[in-house]
């Protein structure tokens, strides 16, 4: 039962997150001739609009032509991973995917408890479509006639917003109308990107036959960025069918659909695992100041010299006693605040207060658009986790620009244990901070610019990402980390945009 309650809580951010958003979803590959396989995509499409989202499927139908084809004489042709499709090939294409696939999935939806409604491109003008030429590869300038295959001209997603409104869910078959009324077989991946661009949708699924996007040694690629995928266009590695899907992907992402993923559709209830589980990577635990943003010129000194002049005032003492206090509390504790609280008496609240005096922060921290890009990228739980007052953290992640992409803000004043401040790198800490998020250590990562703290976070099962790229010493000392906290480090990057490239080798 606790496992059960665990994978529910699991799902409620994400549940949150996305619901009112669009969902496109490329329906194909065995997930589409396997029958555990079918049954369990149609609960997953019922289960996304029952909590809300707007699950739009557009499907293939690749093996069932092949079928039909076979059973006729006639064997498929495939140019740079398109159909050649001429008049024959065109009435088998139209037979299988409007006529067996799409009224298939209709009713595999309406069994499990949605209502489905079947669509072709045809249908209200949906999809416009031209003939498609393929360049020529090898006589540069020259095009090849893959015969009544088309690319998209425009779509009007009037009928399928419609639909969705009421409560629908609609499926796509993917197969457009020319100016004249000819008909066109269209690459049920390229509809789907387009169909997602078109919605503005929050994200683009992709089922194949692979774990994803493999390199030439057939190792996964995650996180990839437009300029990897075009040059893994270039060197040849994306190749065959999966050169629409990335051509697919690529367009979708530069036109603003938020998130696309290419999904192994031969998991079972592959596209809840990807969109409402900590699936991976679940939950990554982001520090603030030299994490998320470049805190060394502006910022940290000025924390430094407000913490300092506190001292000196509480203490009454001489700057630089107070400035050589503050560094050993640090050192000894993980931050000034707990030294001089326990030793001191000082009131936490006042003292956060004191050592964050920024009214001028609009002027010193400015909206980071990559950064955006990256945390939009990243699959999972962000959440940031700082040893900074809440006002002054919540002012920061407005600034950057992020905070809707964040799950969650946890700061100093929120990590006490046994009515004390416990802040990082406390232990005590880490461990209560995963069972308030009702997470496993093994699903979550910190992403820090300190050593120390991510070795206690290791000592917890937490894995581990260091941020190199922004350092800052405390004047008149730095902070000697614990021993053995080198080894304690899973990944370096140089920042945090670097994140949605490397997360697979931290999964």
């Amino acid at each position: 039962m606790s496992r059960k309650a665990e994978i529910l809580a699991e799902a409620l951010p994400y549940i949150r997150r996305f619901h009112g958003r669009t969902i496109v979803i490329k329906y194909g590959g065995n997930a589409m001739t396997d029958e555990k396989l079918k049954a369990s995509f149609a609960r997953d499409v019922v289960l996304l609009k029952l909590v809300g989202m707007n699950p739009v499927v557009v499907h293939g139908g690749g093996p069932q032509i092949e079928q039909l084809l076979a059973k006729i004489g006639k064997k498929g042709e495939f140019v740079q991973g398109m159909r050649v499709t001429d008049e024959e090939t065109m009435a088998v294409v139209e037979m299988v995917l409007a006529g067996q696939v799409n009224k298939e999935i209709v009713e595999l939806i309406n069994h499990a408890g949605g209502k489905a409604v079947g669509l072709t491109g045809q249908d209200g003008g949906l999809i416009r479509a031209r003939k498609m030429l393929i360049a020529n590869k090898d006589k540069p300038g020259e095009n090849i006639d893959i015969g009544q295959v088309g690319e998209i001209e425009s779509i009007d997603p009037s009928v399928i917003q419609t639909l969705a409104a009421n409560g629908f869910i609609p499926v796509i078959a993917p197969i457009g109308s020319g100016l004249s009324g000819e008909t066109y077989n269209i690459n049920a991946d390229l509809v789907a990107g387009k169909v997602a661009e078109v919605l503005k949708a929050e994200k683009l699924v992709l089922l194949t036959n692979t774990p994803g996007v493999l390199d030439k040694q057939g190792k996964l690629l995650t996180g990839l960025t437009s300029k990897e995928i075009d040059e893994l266009f270039a060197d040849g590695t994306i190749s065959g069918g999966m050169l629409p899907k990335l051509a697919s992907a690529l367009d979708a992402a530069k036109a603003g659909v938020n998130a696309v993923h290419i999904v192994d559709g031969r998991v079972d209830h592959c596209l809840l695992l990807e969109i409402m589980t900590d699936h991976g990577v679940g939950t990554w635990l982001l520090d603030l100041d030299n994490t998320l943003h470049d805190a060394t010129a502006h910022v940290l000194p000025r924390i430094d010299f407000a913490m300092t002049d506190y001292v000196a005032r509480r203490l009454s003492i001489a700057h630089e006693e107070a400035s050589a206090l503050r560094v050993h509390y640090w050192q000894r504790y993980g931050a000034t605040m707990l030294g001089m609280v326990r030793h001191h008496g000082v009131d936490a609240h006042e003292f956060l207060r004191e050592a964050h005096p920024f009214p001028d922060l609009h002027q010193i921290i400015a909206r980071d658009h990559g950064l955006r890009d990256a945390l939009r990228r990243l699959a999972g739980r962000k959440i940031v986790v700082t040893n900074a007052p809440g006002a002054y953290a919540r002012a920061v992640v407005r600034k950057l620009g992020i905070a809707p992409l964040l799950d969650g803000l946890i700061a100093v004043e929120s990590m006490r244990f046994a009515g004390r401040f416990a802040p990082k790198p406390s232990r005590s800490m880490m461990r209560r901070l995963l069972a308030r998020l009702r997470v496993r250590a093994s699903r979550c990562v910190m992403v820090e610019d300190s050593a120390a703290n991510l070795a206690s976070a290791r000592a917890c099962g937490i894995r581990t990402v260091l941020v190199t790229g922004l350092t800052y010493r405390l004047r008149s000392a730095s902070r000697r980390p614990r021993a053995g906290a080198g080894r304690r480090i899973d990944v370096q990057v140089q920042s945090v945009a670097q994140l949605p490239r490397i997360a697979h080798r931290i999964r």
